[in-house]
């Protein structure tokens, strides 16, 4: 009975793994929304949407350009000089650039031996494969 109650608890934790992430996604999206409508008074529900979607790929168009990478990678220096900012932005920026853009870090999965006696894997993803600077040229960053 206890292996049952265990098992049970155990699949409501990996549900709720699932479902907070995903539900407080949808939340803030949907708050996000409401308050762009809001806030600029728009006559139908949902322009905020299309307006946010229609920036953001504004955005996306520019990044490609010579000039605004020149000015990104400025403003990029100034949010690394300020303590606290550099922390968040530095680590939300690498786990973005992680994902997507030209420089996806996870594209390379690959097994991980974690325990050589009871021959335990993880999966992983390389980030870095060259470590000379470490003179750890036969190892990889995972």
């Amino acid at each position: 009975m206890k292996a049952l109650a265990g098992r049970i608890l155990r699949y409501f934790f990996s549900g709720t793994l699932f479902i907070v992430p995903l539900s407080a996604t949808a939340y803030f999206i949907f708050i996000s929304f409401q308050w762009l409508d809001n806030r600029l008074n728009l006559p139908y529900p949902g322009l905020g949407f299309a307006i946010i979607i229609v920036f953001i790929t504004l955005i996306g168009y520019l990044s490609t350009n010579y000039v605004f990478k020149t000015i990104g990678q400025w403003f990029d220096r100034g949010m690394n000089r300020i303590p606290l900012v550099k922390l968040i932005y530095s680590t939300v920026k690498d786990l973005m650039s992680a994902f997507v853009g030209d420089k996806k870090k996870f594209n390379k999965p690959v097994l991980v031996r974690i325990n050589k006696d009871n021959n335990l894997f993880q999966i992983g993803f390389i980030t870095q494969s060259d470590l000379t600077d470490l003179d750890l040229s036969d190892m990889v960053v995972v």
